[in-house]
């Protein structure tokens, strides 16, 4: 006895269940574990052929401002504008909420392929978006690392964009700003305090004064 059993299903759902595990649902890009691991390839690519790398890390600007319905149909406007500013080899990828990054290679020279991607979608995010018959107005902030001069790992290379991302939010907002020495140290000092503060808490080394208010 012969008996037969149709797997087009259990293939399709078994394709469909490993697009799910790499890709973010809403946009359908790669999400942040498939990002770590291009840039890991990125990585060794440096290592084996000198083939040096620039991440993007961007963010919208006043995105909290709008609401859920419309902040999807957002994000999915904002993906086909950065799409249409990359290339094939170009990696897109949501992170997370508003939050994208970018890898960027093989660009003559990495710096400023990385200003000039970087102000294109500055200034094409900011253009107005037209959703459900409502104008809406967004920024973006762009946080700027290169390897191997900013790191040459993967975490090395997301904290530095983190750091960058965060300094141009910090100065005004719609802009980018490239990763530099002193916003680690900023960011070390930052730490540096707040654990000798915990610390101090836990240890009861505070002391409450009031300072008494004199009215004439």
């Amino acid at each position: 006895m012969t008996t037969h059993e149709d797997i087009t299903d259990r293939a399709r759902n078994e394709k469909k269940i490993a697009f799910l595990a790499q890709h973010d649902l809403l946009t359908g890009l790669a999400n942040r574990a498939v990002f770590s691991e291009k840039i890991e390839k990125a990585v060794r690519r440096l290592q084996r052929h000198g083939t040096k790398f620039t991440m993007l890390m961007l963010d919208l600007d006043k995105f909290r401002m709008i609401n859920d319905t419309l902040g999807h149909r957002l994000l999915i406007e904002v993906v086909r504008r950065l799409r249409s500013l990359l290339r094939d080899t170009d990696v897109l990828a949501r992170l997370g909420g508003d939050e994208f990054a970018i890898i960027q290679e093989n660009e003559t020279n990495q710096r400023e392929g990385a200003i000039g991607l970087a102000l294109r979608i500055i200034d094409l995010i900011e253009q107005p978006f037209d959703l459900y018959g409502q104008r809406v107005v967004v920024g973006t902030s762009i946080g700027i690392a290169s390897a191997p001069e900013h790191g040459a790992d993967t975490e090395t290379l997301l904290q530095k964009t983190d750091l960058a991302l965060y300094a141009a939010k910090s100065r005004g907002r719609n802009d980018f700003h490239i990763f530099q020495s002193h916003l680690s140290e900023a960011a070390d000092l930052q730490k540096s305090t707040e654990s000798e503060l915990l610390d101090a808490i836990l240890r009861n080394q505070f002391e409450l004064h009031y300072q008494p208010i004199l009215k004439p």
